[in-house]
């Protein structure tokens, strides 16, 4: 279940307190970029995994990277560092590139799974082995009914 880390224009997006600070190592992360101009398709070009996680080399390997529509594109990783650095990171990145001034808006997921998430898988599992159990004793007692 994707949870939102930070949010807002550039700006602000710096200053985001993370509704989460740490990660465990391996949490699936995602950003999604919101343009102010038509660019968007641009990160569908073959290689922008790449250029991205050489710009963006502070705690999260880059696994995809596409565009939906022409102003929002979206990125996906895996990340091994503490949110903040992060959020830095992806800042520094902007500043450095001198493309701040063309994202309107930038969104931090984390793919967490919690308690309520776990909850609903054990209950699943106890009802499938219930409904398992079940479905054996009948198939046994019919077969040893005359």
């Amino acid at each position: 279940m994707w949870q939102l880390l930070a949010s807002g224009s550039p700006d602000e997006f710096k200053e985001a307190t993370p509704t989460i600070s740490d990660l465990p190592s391996g949490t699936p992360i995602r950003l999604e970029i919101k343009t102010t101009l038509p660019i968007a398709p641009v990160f569908d070009l073959w290689g922008m995994e790449w250029v991205i996680e050489k710009m963006w080399s502070s705690g999260v390997d880059i696994t995809e990277v596409h565009s939906v529509g022409w102003n929002k594109a979206i990125v996906y990783g895996t990340v091994y560092s503490p949110v903040v650095p992060i959020i830095i990171a992806i800042c520094v990145v902007l500043a450095i590139g001198g493309i701040a001034w063309i994202v309107h808006e930038l969104r931090l997921f984390a793919d967490v799974v919690g308690p309520t998430t776990v909850n609903i898988m054990v209950i699943a599992g106890i009802a499938v082995v219930g409904f398992l159990g079940y479905a054996i004793y009948e198939s046994q007692r019919k077969v040893r009914a005359p």
